[in-house]
């Protein structure tokens, strides 16, 4: 099989007058804000994943389930299984409870659970949220429902504010 001959293994600036190649890289976070203008650029930030660690991950606190859906876009979800006889009890009466109280628990990891879940090595940060439903056999689903990003209304235009 033949090559390009135009193929390379480096970077040129198409601008510069004598092409060299682009070496020196830098792997930045673009924030954007809600209207979709740049608001903030940042180092990129190397996560280790932070579930199998010293502390474990822990409920800090619930919120309604019709608020979450509201407040959060979710990304992914993973099911919770059990191991054994216990954990299978204690899963399913934390699934039962949010479900009779019509709410979601949210994870925290870290020494005061105050940190973001990352779930892969260079992964990026989730904010995780437990919900659980039990049908009338006693067999539970405890979903781990995975979001990254916070839904708010832009704040109104001055404009508008005087109308």
């Amino acid at each position: 099989m033949s090559i390009d001959g135009d193929a390379t293994p480096a970077y040129f600036d198409p601008s510069d007058a004598a092409p060299k190649p682009i070496g020196d890289f830098a792997n930045v976070d673009v924030v954007f804000d809600a209207q979709g203008a740049e608001k903030a650029r940042r180092p990129h930030l190397v996560r280790r994943p932070n579930l199998n660690e010293l502390h474990p991950v822990k409920v800090t606190k619930r919120m309604p389930l019709l608020e979450a859906l509201m407040s959060f876009t979710f990304r992914q979800s993973m099911q919770l299984a059990h191991v054994d006889g216990l954990i299978f009890e204690f899963l399913r009466d934390l699934a039962r409870d949010l479900q009779q109280n019509q709410e979601v628990a949210l994870l925290g990891a870290g020494p005061k659970a105050n940190q973001p879940l990352v779930i892969r090595e260079h992964g990026g940060a989730w904010r995780g949220f437990l919900y659980g439903e039990v049908n009338a056999q006693g067999e539970y689903r405890l979903l781990l429902l995975l979001s990254d990003q916070e839904l708010k209304l832009p704040a109104a235009k001055a404009e508008n504010a005087h109308a």
